[in-house]
């Protein structure tokens, strides 16, 4: 299996966020093309590469080189604003630029 797109490539994708319902806690007015971070590779069923993107610059948690933990988990989607799964490479559009990507963890070192 090959992927076109590196985990910490920076690539485009149309999103619309305003629509009701996209999120319970908070109400979010984001629509158009935004530049997002690869943050995970997966495969679906037929074995067509798939992607994780988010706007936070962190290894996503399902991310193989990570251990699973459901608090990760939760606080990764507490602290991005754009989490998108399942995105085909047919909808992404490539930048040129890479990230190179942290765990959560080393990402909230600066802060404690």
């Amino acid at each position: 299996m090959t992927f076109k797109y590196r985990i910490g490539d920076i690539v485009e994708l149309n999103v619309d966020l305003s629509q009701p319902g996209y999120t319970e806690d908070i109400e979010i007015n984001l629509a158009g093309r935004c530049r997002l971070y690869v943050v995970a590779q997966t495969v679906d069923c037929d074995g067509a590469p798939m992607y994780t993107v988010s706007d936070l610059p962190v290894l996503y948690p399902t991310d193989p080189a990570l251990p699973p933990d459901a608090r990760v988990f939760l606080m990764y989607h507490k602290l991005a604003t754009v989490v998108d799964a399942g995105v085909t490479e047919d909808r992404l559009q490539p930048t040129g630029k890479y990230h190179r990507l942290v765990a959560l963890d080393k990402w909230l070192e600066p802060l404690s």
